[in-house]
């Protein structure tokens, strides 16, 4: 039988893992039968993922409305249905695990991205984490900040396996290599077992060459375009090599530690101008990891090149970096912006995350007009989240405040001028106009099923404006468009 794509990146040492995680993609098959078809031996999951996979569907209606028996806070209901999810991906890889003597079969956790540049926060929270769940092949994210390398060596330390994520430069790869090395060696010292410490320094691939080209382009140096990204990596690994090696880490490594493998995150395309697998083709090599969204697997399973490339073109790189400074792009503000962005991107997706696991509850709660309003709400954030141009976050979570009630048709006070402007906003700027068109809808039913005797009880006066211009939309869409 011929062997995948994703097989022989095997062969050449290099792990597959998938970038995604969800209880649909547990309970369906679905990483079940990436593991056996795609050679996946490991899960990465971030807050933007996780958020992803709790706003589709209903996989996690049923806990959630179990957690709410005893519990109100969005961060701890989070993490209760992250951890679900997390442990169920840690049984199922640990056969791989075992079967690699632990250098593979890991699950990612991260820490509350929040506190980033909190050291003694993410060393308790990661603390927290691994006690949560105890699975020797759970691997807890903590990013690549500066206060986070003192956290990352303290964990070490403690003989905590770690993935140290959103990592951009080399100044910072070496500062995180330098961290581990330093937390193997107080482990030893205390007379713990390094061999039982596995960590990997994820390596942000793509966003480098995202930011860079546009400040190429506006240096007028196109032809240093889409190279940045790849040359950086693979320098990565010349580090890697480097470090790895020599009287201080043989030391290390004669108490069974285990290297700290360079793992090649964001290796998705982002310009479609590239070719769509560039960045898993240039970086093959031993003793790596490379973390892929279905869609680049698939891609790469249909036409990518295995060869191992990692180690070739290491003089051309690092000539690339002296013409990028010739061309006036300073690499290290390059970078140190990618960091911030990166980290504040992350800490934005677990704040939206958990905003929108308050509405969840809400919801669950009873404290929306009825059922139906919340599905519209539903809606209507879709609409808001697909809007071109963008509407954004703050719009979206003033109108889930809006219907927030706390008792039925307690409309009092409802800023009915504010919503219909929001509204307009959506009706102005958005090609998806379902979300308003199925409020109408909604909100004419809510309020023909609240009249007693011909008169609404409980809804003001004014709120008719609103009900007419959605319901006017609904009609003038069609009916038929909503099954």
């Amino acid at each position: 039988m011929t062997k995948s794509n994703l097989h022989k990146l095997a062969e050449h040492g290099q792990s597959v893992w998938l970038d995604y995680l969800s209880r649909d993609l547990l309970h369906e098959g679905g990483l079940a039968r990436l593991m056996k078809e795609d050679a996946v031996t490991g899960v990465t999951s971030n807050p933007t993922i996780f958020q992803k996979a709790i706003s589709q569907g209903n996989a996690y209606d049923a806990q959630l409305k179990e957690l709410l028996e005893g519990e109100a806070d969005p961060k701890e209901i989070f993490l209760q249905l992250s951890a679900l999810d997390v442990a169920e991906a840690c049984d199922l890889l640990r056969p791989v695990h075992d079967a690699t003597q632990g250098l593979d079969g890991f699950v990612s956790w991260e820490v509350d991205p929040t506190l980033a540049y909190d050291r003694e926060g993410t060393f308790a929270e990661m603390m927290r984490l691994h006690a949560w769940i105890d699975r020797p092949n759970l691997y807890v994210k903590i990013p690549a900040t500066k206060p986070g390398l003192g956290a990352i060596e303290d964990a070490v330390a403690h003989g905590k396996n770690i993935n140290v994520t959103l990592i951009f430069s080399l100044r910072r790869h070496a500062e995180v290599i330098e961290a581990y090395l330093r937390g193997l060696e107080r482990l030893v010292a205390g007379g713990g077992n390094p061999s039982r410490v596995q960590s990997v320094a994820s390596f942000f691939v793509s966003r480098v060459d995202t930011e860079a080209d546009k400040r190429l382009a506006a240096a007028g140096h196109p032809e240093l375009q889409g190279k940045l990204a790849i040359a950086n990596a693979k320098l990565a690994y010349q580090q890697y090599r480097d470090t790895f090696s020599g009287e201080r880490w043989e030391f290390l490594a004669g108490k069974g530690a285990n290297p700290q493998r360079c793992l090649w995150a964001s290796t998705s395309t982002k310009n479609p101008a590239y070719r769509d697998v560039m960045y898993v083709e240039e970086l093959i090599g031993p003793m790596t990891v490379d973390t892929m969204p279905e869609e680049t697997m698939e891609a790469f399973q249909d036409h990518g090149e295995v060869e191992e490339t990692l180690t070739k073109g290491v003089k051309k790189a690092r000539r690339l970096f002296e013409e990028v400074a010739a061309a006036g792009v300073d690499y290290d503000d390059v970078t140190e912006t990618l960091e911030q962005e990166g980290v504040q991107k992350f800490a934005d997706s677990f704040v939206e995350l958990l905003e929108g696991v308050g509405v969840s509850v809400d919801v669950c709660l009873g404290f929306y007009l009825n059922a139906g309003l919340a599905r519209a709400f539903d809606l209507l954030h879709l609409t808001v989240r697909s809007a071109d141009p963008p509407i954004g976050r703050e719009a979206s979570l003033k109108l889930a405040r809006l219907f927030r009630v706390d008792q039925p048709r307690d409309l009092e006070g409802f800023p009915v001028e504010l919503l219909l402007t929001s509204i307009q906003q959506l009706k102005e700027n958005s090609a998806r106009l379902s979300g308003c068109f199925y409020f109408g809808w909604v909100v004419r039913l809510v309020q023909d099923s609240s009249t007693q005797d011909g008169e609404v009880i409980g809804i003001p006066q004014e709120f008719g404006q609103l009900v007419d211009l959605t319901h006017q939309w609904f009609h003038h869409s069609g009916p038929d468009r909503f099954e």
